[in-house]
């Protein structure tokens, strides 16, 4: 029996619009698919360009660092550490003040992606807590020398055993690191960096009398800091003008004046 014409023209047009349909439904899903991916894409871009990359869980410090305490004569300073399996030659941070903390070198971290990197607080500082004994004002003071700061930065180099390292030292901390440097001599400390340098008091003052009058009203401010200085009165304008002063000139990486990063509580020895 022979097949009718009419009918394997109409089954090959079925045949047909049902393999369109198929293509059209499977470059739909694709078309999905790829619509899908290009969107995930994206809010994963957004997602990154919105999350920073000091994250909260670190109080405001980038992920990948350890931190722990170091044992020095009178209590303990507390340390944050990066790239603790890197090869690259190891930088200890000494921070200013004295009595500041290593909060202002948050966004340092990145040398971390190739060497090791330290900061700690010196004692005294957020978290490097005076030992229980001493219970008084005089009785703390007596650990506040240049002796016993210079003593403390070998122990946290001994503590770390690095076979060569490089101390960089900001503000006070730059005296500092020339002080350790000179009175210990060591064989594997590879080089000294110096941030804004405070070598020597008067100099120091005269530079910062140079650069508050080189702001708006500055010739104002800088008389108001020697009236302030003189009397030992220290107000809300002083302390205005320390922070227009710091905001200018001291540090200018985003969020580090202001308690972000976190650093732990400073402790108080009244009396």
């Amino acid at each position: 029996m022979r097949p009718n014409k009419k009918y394997l023209w109409l089954l090959l047009v079925l045949v047909l619009a049902l393999s369109l349909m198929l293509l059209s439904a499977c470059g739909a899903e694709k078309a999905g698919e790829e619509a899908a991916e290009e969107a995930a894409e994206e809010t994963t871009e957004e997602a990154a360009e919105e999350t920073p990359a000091e994250t909260a869980d670190t109080g405001g410090w980038a992920e990948g660092l350890t931190t722990g305490y170091i044992p020095v004569d009178g209590g303990q300073v507390f340390y944050r550490m990066y790239g603790a399996d890197k090869p690259g030659t190891p930088v200890i941070f000494l921070h200013g003040g004295p009595g500041a903390s290593s909060y202002y070198f948050f966004k340092q971290y990145a040398v971390g992606e190739n060497r090791p990197v330290v900061f700690y607080n010196q004692l005294g500082s957020a978290g490097s807590d005076v030992s229980d004994e001493y219970t008084t004002a005089d009785q703390v003071k007596e650990l506040f020398t240049i002796e016993h700061f210079v003593d403390e930065v070998e122990t946290v180099v001994d503590y770390f055993d690095f076979d060569e390292f490089v101390i960089l030292g900001h503000s006070w901390g730059s005296m500092l690191a020339l002080e350790y440097a000179a009175a210990k001599q060591p064989e594997n400390l590879k080089g000294l960096i110096l941030a804004g340098p405070f070598l020597k008091v008067e100099t120091w003052i005269d530079d910062a009398g140079r650069l508050i009058r080189s702001l708006p009203d500055g010739d104002a401010m800088w008389e108001t800091i020697q009236q302030c200085e003189a009397s030992g009165e220290y107000g809300d304008e002083y302390a205005k003008i320390n922070e227009i002063y710091s905001n200018n000139f001291y540090n200018r990486n985003p969020g580090s004046m202001d308690g972000t990063p976190e650093e732990p509580e400073t402790k108080v020895v009244d009396g």
